[in-house]
């Protein structure tokens, strides 16, 4: 028996499968999983990083994350970013204040292909 399986580029793509009949074989239900899971791994989990500033105290926000800087974007009150995490670590967002301070919310511990939401509160002495 034997079995081909494109890869995660092109998974969209038919996989090619050859000799006698496949779902009754123990090593054809192997195969099956194995492409399941192959398949999963290559979806990108989208993880959101927010920072909710009601008082525009925050003149601009970045995520650093497994030493990449990434820009948050504010779209009014909010400031996000969303990335897939490629990375197990954990991170902060150092938010820069209109008066000139600095400080960073602590990211917690990320993980690879696990939605995760990060939502923080901008005060006038950090993050909450």
């Amino acid at each position: 028996m034997m079995f081909f399986a494109k890869s995660c580029v092109s998974a969209h793509d038919a996989i090619a499968v050859t000799g006698g009949t496949i779902h009754n074989h123990p090593m054809g239900r192997l195969f099956f999983a194995t492409i399941l899971i192959t398949l999963s791994a290559c979806s990108r989990v989208e993880n959101s990083f927010v920072v909710i500033d009601q008082q525009n105290l925050v003149s601009k926000a970045m995520l650093v994350l497994c030493g990449t800087q990434y820009p948050l974007q504010r779209t009014g009150a909010r400031l996000v970013v969303r990335k897939p995490v490629t990375c197990e670590g954990s991170g902060h967002i150092t938010l820069h204040f209109v008066s000139g301070d600095e400080h960073d919310c602590i990211v917690g511990y990320v993980t690879p292909g696990m939605a995760q939401s990060f939502v923080y509160r901008a005060t006038p002495k950090g993050c909450a």
